[in-house]
């Protein structure tokens, strides 16, 4: 669904197994939704990490439904000029 790459700083936000699933780091960390997404139903999803303290946040549908936490604290944002895959 959407996937980018800048050295430790990659992520990617994909469905597997009807779950909505948030990656970030390199190697990854991964949250996941304990909710299905594949339905038949439009869903809103969202996902957010807090560059300075690492923290992972997935909602779906307004509603925080996963939270994690990342080993990437360095304060630098995922850089545009990367590759960024959407669909």
């Amino acid at each position: 669904m959407l996937d980018a790459s800048a050295s430790n700083r990659s992520f990617s936000i994909h469905i597997a197994n009807g779950r909505l699933f948030f990656s970030v780091g390199n190697p990854l960390i991964t949250i996941n939704s304990s909710l299905t997404v594949n339905d038949a139903m439009w869903h809103f999803i969202a996902a957010s990490w807090n560059a300075s303290t690492g923290a992972m946040r997935l909602y779906i549908d307004g509603e925080l439904s996963e939270v994690g936490d990342s080993d990437v604290r360095d304060n630098r944002a995922v850089l545009h000029a990367h590759t960024i895959k959407l669909g």
